[in-house]
């Protein structure tokens, strides 16, 4: 997102600046095909990236109302009393987190230790720089049927 904005922001900057996708899929018979799920978010975030040029520097209510109109989404999609189940996806693959180093030296593993949301998903570069580690809250009875998924085997190690 930093280098799609206009001006780009710097590397070195810091903030609470961050980009809200959101994408519905009505489940058949059989589910929701995972293909079909990753297309829909794919197509979400590209939408919400071609925005972000527009972001930055905030210059009236059009910028202010694109930035609170993701939140909007979900707040929506979380009232929504015909939606039964709402999965979040939060992607800290690029922020160097392994480059840390608070005076004891640089972290040896990174990770996520509250997640404070059913149905939330972290996904954090791991140290190698080489692989993501997918960090996973979701109820009880969901997670077996996680765990079992051909789809999601193939890509765990």
């Amino acid at each position: 997102m930093r280098e799609r904005t206009d001006p780009p922001i710097s590397k070195k900057q810091c903030g609470n600046l961050y980009l809200v996708a959101s994408a519905r899929s009505v489940a058949g018979e059989a589910g929701v095909e995972l293909e079909s799920i990753v297309e829909l978010l794919t197509d979400s975030v590209r939408r919400e990236l071609a925005n972000c040029e527009q972001i930055v520097p905030i210059k009236g209510e059009k910028n202010k109302m694109m930035i609170t109109q993701g939140f909007n989404e979900v707040a929506k999609t979380f009232a929504d009393p015909e939606i039964s189940s709402v999965v979040m996806f939060t992607d800290w693959c690029k922020f160097p987190l392994y480059e840390a180093d608070f005076g004891w030296g640089k972290p040896s593993w990174v990770s996520s230790v509250h997640v404070p949301l059913r149905n939330m998903i972290y996904l954090l570069r791991d140290k190698s720089g080489e692989g993501i580690e997918a960090w996973l809250n979701l109820s009880v009875d969901d997670m077996p049927k996680f765990e079992q998924d051909a789809n999601i085997m193939e890509f765990t190690s």
